[in-house]
Parts: C-alpha cells; sequence; structure tokens
C-alpha cells in the first residue's frame, strides 16, 4: 500500500492520536510499511512541524476584563464516525487527564483554558470549558463568540482498538482510549464535536465578543495559517 495512507493515518486527522509504538508496529504491518518507512515518515513530520513558529503573545495591549470566566458547553467525543472514517466508544480512560484545553493540539504554547465538569453525558463525552484570561486565549474566545470557531477535538493514547471490517481505512476505538487533552479547532475530525454554548445558557453565536487586540488576532489567523499549510505538505504523497 502507498505510504501516504500510512502518513494519513499517522499524522492526518484533526484527532491528535498518540500513537504507542506497538500501534505504530501494527500500522506499519497493516499498510506493508517497514520500519525504516516509518522512521522517514516521522523524521519528515517532525522537519515539518519544526519550520512552525510559535506565536508570540505580546500582553502589553490586549486590555483587561473583570468578566467571570463562565464555562462554555463543549462536545467533545460521541458515536458519529469521523472524517477519517474512525468510531470512538465512549468508554474512556479519564485518569490521566488534567484539564488542559490547548488551540490546535500546540502544546508549545500555554492552554487557552480548562475543563470542569467533565463526563460522558446524554450520548456523549461532555464537559465545560472556563477560558484563561490570557490575550491568546482571549483571541481565541472572541473567535468561538464571533460564531467563527466551533470545532472541538480530543487528543488521546488509544487502548483497545481494530481495524474496522466495514468502513475502509477506518478504526474502531474499543475501549480504554487515555483522554491527554482537547483544543479548540478550526476543522473538527468529527464535525458535529463542538461548542454547544456557556454556562448561561446563553447562545455562541451572538454574544458579546470577548476583549482582545487586533495585533493579537492577527497572530492567531497567521498561525492557524501555518498549521494548515503544514498539514497541506504532509499529506501530498
Amino acid at each position: 500500500m502507498s505510504l501516504a495512507l500510512l502518513r494519513r493515518r499517522l499524522f492526518g486527522g484533526s484527532n491528535l492520536i498518540f500513537w504507542r509504538g506497538e500501534d505504530v508496529a501494527r500500522l506499519a504491518k497493516h499498510y506493508n510499511a517497514t520500519e525504516g518507512d516509518v522512521v522517514t515518515l516521522i523524521t519528515r513530520r517532525d522537519a515539518l512541524a519544526g519550520s512552525a513558529a510559535v506565536p508570540f503573545m505580546d500582553s502589553g495591549d490586549a486590555g483587561t476584563t473583570s468578566e467571570p470566566s463562565a464555562p462554555y458547553a463543549v462536545k467533545l467525543s460521541g458515536p458519529p464516525v469521523d472524517l477519517m472514517n474512525d468510531s470512538v466508544s465512549l468508554e474512556w480512560d479519564l485518569s490521566d487527564y488534567r484539564g488542559v484545553v490547548l488551540f490546535g493540539h500546540n502544546a508549545d504554547i500555554l492552554p487557552i483554558g480548562r475543563s470542569v465538569n467533565l463526563g460522558v453525558r446524554g450520548g456523549w463525552l461532555r464537559a465545560g470549558l472556563v477560558w484563561s484570561k490570557s490575550p491568546f486565549a482571549r483571541a481565541v474566545r472572541q473567535q468561538v463568540d464571533e460564531g467563527n470557531l466551533r470545532g472541538i477535538s480530543v487528543g488521546f493514547r488509544p487502548g483497545e482498538w481494530q481495524f474496522s471490517k466495514t468502513r475502509p481505512g477506518g478504526i474502531d476505538f474499543v475501549r480504554g482510549h487515555k483522554l491527554l487533552e482537547f483544543s479548540v479547532v478550526n476543522v473538527a475530525a468529527l464535525p458535529s464535536a463542538m461548542f454547544e454554548g456557556s454556562a448561561g445558557g446563553k447562545s455562541i453565536t451572538n454574544p458579546s465578543p470577548a476583549p482582545a487586540s487586533r495585533a493579537v488576532s492577527n497572530e492567531i489567523a497567521q498561525y492557524s495559517a501555518r498549521l494548515a499549510a503544514i498539514r497541506a505538505r504532509m499529506s501530498r504523497p
């Protein structure tokens, strides 16, 4: 099989999957790839990732606010099949999750908030997002409040999983997947994983926007463009 398929499986989804060594070996065998092929793919990925500059956030012009950080309700993961043709069950292992919420799965910058009330409710893994008051977090929140940014994506380590027998290229994550973080993203692997609203029941599509500077808003736009360019290059054969 083409290495492009293995590359897509290892790195191509919006969800961030922290594959273990034994998982990578299973995937390589499935796609008829050698250990050398895997090393080459990882080396190329690391080189591309290193070319993305971490955005510098200047807190000097972002303004201040005394507005309380009411949790925003979010749906993290549920039963629908995602854009990678994967299915993730609700049998999560939440024991290693420390409440981290990131933007775009980027652990090289500070979190944009923390989660509260995490648990399975109504057929979905749900949580509340309490925003940080950092300039970058306020810029992300403003995009959410304006309705421009809706997607949520999970970062997890697989537990028991198997290749789907009915969905080409898909994987069934059966049980024991460890949630490590979740992120606000531009495009979610599971389109229905998204913001549901604020704690007060107010729609997030028409609230008062959170204060953020134009400079910080430009930073987030530029950073998102760099991430999109890197993912596009990584998806090429």
